[in-house]
């Protein structure tokens, strides 16, 4: 068995479902257990493992129309890079006002803990991450699958998107739901501090995810599918 051979068989043998499928029904079930406990839970695991499903059928449909399909590979790309570096900007800007109060007013903090506005913040990264999680990552990784030259690149960043978003439900979420509970203290100011400290790793990987979802958007399709073409 030649190289050739064996590079088709191993490239064949890799599918994004492996990925996508227990990943998604993680994610979902963690994401709807800080809304409603274990019951929430189970009907999000369920949930996200029928909507990878359902998403890879109907990707599926799409091998019919090969132009569309390319086009929107490299479309969704492009789409879930700009909604990272869209919610970075919003975590910075929420980051530099953090950092502010606890430098000069500490009792402003829970202005931005608890109230309206946490309120608001909370529902900018909701819409925003739902919006990875449910369409962005999982069409990134069934559209591009195909191309072996783009395959790497969004690869890495489903791992690193799915690693931060379990992370995010164990840690981050409980806590920012329990800083809304919290009057002013010293006690919320240090657990803050210790938050956005640990924060700043969660921001320098999303980062990371970003430049590959870009890296991959600038392989030409063409490129790839011929790479995958000349393997045959």
């Amino acid at each position: 068995m030649n190289n050739t051979l064996v590079s088709k068989i191993y490239r064949q043998g890799l599918n994004p479902l492996w990925l996508v499928v227990p990943a998604s029904t993680i994610v979902f079930a963690l994401g709807w257990s800080n809304v409603a406990g274990m019951t929430g839970a189970l009907i999000g695991g369920i949930g996200g493992l029928v909507w990878a499903l359902v998403l890879a059928y109907l990707v599926r449909l799409l091998d019919r129309t090969e132009r569309w399909k390319d086009r929107l590979a490299t479309a969704v790309l492009v789409a879930a890079a700009a909604t990272l570096f869209t919610m970075m900007g919003g975590g910075l800007y929420e980051g530099m006002l953090m950092s502010k109060a606890l430098e000069t007013e500490p009792e402003w903090i829970t202005t931005i803990t608890s109230g309206p506005l946490a309120d608001q913040v909370i529902l900018y990264f909701i819409i925003l991450n739902s919006l990875m999680e449910v369409i962005l990552v999982p069409l990134a990784l069934f559209l591009n699958w195909p191309f072996p030259k783009r395959r790497a690149y969004v690869f890495v960043a489903g791992l690193i998107f799915y690693a931060l978003r379990i992370w995010t439900y164990l840690y981050f979420a409980p806590q920012y739901f329990a800083f809304g509970d919290m009057a002013f203290s010293q006690a919320l100011v240090d657990e803050l501090k210790t938050r956005m400290a640990i924060d700043n790793i969660r921001g320098v990987l999303q980062v990371g995810e970003a430049v590959l979802f870009v890296l991959a958007a600038l392989v030409p399709v063409t490129t790839a599918a011929a790479s995958a073409g000349n393997d045959r």
